[in-house]
């Protein structure tokens, strides 16, 4: 009848309440869709991006290892006992040698040899020659093995539960899969093996070694079983309180006001949510990456999350354009616009399956722009690193960065018990040099003998000039032996060292963990061995085994 007032229990407001039952419904089932597979592709293009920076780890512990083996050769070919062993064809000398230098080949031109190298593992070769004779070779080799396995998983992030296989032609060797097992997975791929599920992704190692391959491997994750069902709980759950207040709603509506006389405004349209946080924390992270290295690791990681890329890498000015399986009109190519001097850098980003939108592309190209600046502002944070980091004569390490090198190496050495080694070098009769040529001729042999360090080091090793005529040389992973034929190749290079306006040798003295047991004792008696080296008549290298070298002769 006209002028009825309807109450909140009456058949309308129950035809309401379904029709909202309804609705909530509706948005249960889209919501747990989306949750569903915003998840699954979420952890896997994590899962992805974790395993390409996987192969960058195993690849980076390889080349630490093949550098380590070419300074191995290097060092044995400048032996006199080598070179005499290959010019007299001494089978006998050549075993002796070779018996303590594992993975090494000595090889006489007259056909002697003797030492043997790992079946797998990467080769490296130097020639000996003396006088314009060639006397033979001496070879080294990185090992492929469980060795290396284990290594470069100790190197990936802190918490990893991801693992390591090497492959050769496709058949497991080494690895936590049984030998034999046929795995390869050129692209990003989910298995099963031995009872157990994998996200794994394969790459080879280095160009000469096709038939080798390192394999990265996520375990399928414990709780991904879970994240589901616990995603759809909360839904549901936030569902039910919605649809709880809106009911309690309605009634006191219901109670106050007819229903038939109520017109309800449409709701005012929602502002769309800004995307300010996802930028501020990007910014944040470029701010904290003060390191190039770091910086361009956190670019390459945002952008694939960003852009939902399959992968992706960071090519650095004098790279190869193209690496095997990048299709050049596939692959994302964003300039980094990094002004280094010898080109920009370039963020390749690999496809998903469904290809880049015009939207991913367009953030890529934002955080190209944006990355820009901030390697420049860590290139300008490294220059005033290193300048109060260097002695400004040499360019080597200073005193204070080499202590902080020597408690840090020592500490690792300790903790994972790896070798390492102290070198003392200190040029002789420096005083005098400049007594008679004066102080300009002694700054010229100071950057001589810096220049000499610096061709003779590995990346992994700190050279620093102490102070004065003395240097120091840290030598992590290098036991007695390898720092004393060390200290035996600089001694024969700075005498050849050309354009010198004087005469210019050194003595060194030789220390090594764990024969020292601490940081101050492998100073000091490495120190005692170098003053032991001056006493004994200088131009010449002494150990802690107290074994004297004879000052080579012009």
């Amino acid at each position: 009848m006209p002028g009825e007032v309807r109450t909140a229990g009456s058949d309308p407001a129950a035809r309401r309440m379904a029709l909202i039952a309804v609705a909530v419904l509706a948005v249960a089932l889209a919501l747990l869709w989306l949750v569903g597979r915003t998840l699954d592709r979420n952890g896997t293009t994590a899962s992805n991006s974790q395993l390409v920076a996987d192969l960058q780890v195993a690849r980076a512990t390889l080349a630490s290892d093949v550098a380590l083996a070419t300074r191995r050769a290097a060092a044995l070919a400048h032996l006199p006992r080598v070179q005499r062993g290959l010019a007299t064809n001494d089978a006998a000398t050549l075993k002796a040698v070779a018996a303590t230098h594992p993975d090494t080949l000595l090889v006489a031109a007259g056909g002697a040899r003797a030492g043997s190298l790992s079946p797998l593992g990467v080769r490296r070769a130097l020639a000996v020659v003396a006088g314009g004779r060639r006397l033979g070779r001496v070879v080294a080799d990185a090992p492929l093995d469980a060795a290396f396995l284990e290594r470069a998983a100790a190197a990936l992030p802190s918490g990893s539960n991801d693992r390591l296989a090497l492959t050769r032609h496709g058949r497991v060797v080494a690895g936590p899969l049984a030998a034999g097992t046929a795995l390869a997975a050129p692209t990003p791929r989910s298995l099963h093996a031995q009872g157990h599920g994998y996200r794994a992704l394969g790459s080879t190692l280095v160009s000469d070694r096709p038939d080798l391959r390192v394999v990265a491997l996520a375990p399928s994750s414990s709780g991904s079983a879970w994240r589901l069902p616990l995603a759809v709980l909360a839904t549901l759950l936030a569902l039910a309180v919605l649809f709880a207040f809106a009911l309690g709603v309605l009634r006191r509506h219901e109670r106050r006001r007819p229903v038939a006389h109520v017109r309800v405004a449409p709701p005012a349209p929602r502002e769309p949510q800004p995307e300010g946080m996802s930028v501020a924390m990007l910014g944040e992270q470029l701010a904290a990456a003060k390191d190039i290295d770091a910086l361009l690791r956190v670019v390459l990681d945002a952008a694939i999350k960003a852009t939902g890329a399959a992968g992706g890498r960071v090519a650095r000015p004098g790279d190869a354009p193209a690496r095997p399986g990048e299709r050049e009109n596939e692959v994302l190519r964003v300039s980094l616009n990094t002004n280094e001097p010898e080109g920009d850098s370039t963020l390749l980003l690999y496809p998903p399956p469904t290809g880049f939108g015009a939207e991913a592309a367009g953030i890529a190209r934002w955080l190209g722009a944006h990355a820009g600046t901030a390697i420049r502002d860590a290139r300008f944070h490294r220059v005033t690193q290193d300048r109060a980091a260097n002695d400004e004569l040499t360019g080597l390490a200073n005193r204070t960065r080499f202590t902080t090198a020597l408690e840090r190496e020592f500490a690792r050495a300790e903790r994972k018990r790896l070798p390492l080694a102290l070198v003392l070098g200190d040029l002789d009769d420096f005083k005098g040099v400049n007594d008679r040529h004066g102080f300009r001729v002694g700054d010229e042999m100071l950057k001589a003998f810096g220049a000499t360090l610096r061709r003779c080091v590995r990346d992994i090793d700190v050279a620093a000039r102490i102070g004065g005529e003395q240097f120091g040389i840290l030598l992590p992973e290098t036991d007695l032996d390898g720092a004393t034929q060390f200290a035996e190749r600089l001694r024969a290079e700075l005498r050849e060292t050309p354009g010198l306006p004087a005469a210019m040798t050194a003595s060194y003295g030789v220390a090594a963990y764990p024969h020292a047991r601490s940081p101050e004792e492998l100073l000091t008696t490495a120190d005692a061995c170098l003053r032991h080296a001056k006493l004994a008549g200088k131009d010449r290298v002494v150990s802690t085994g107290n074994s004297l070298s004879e000052p080579s002769r012009p």
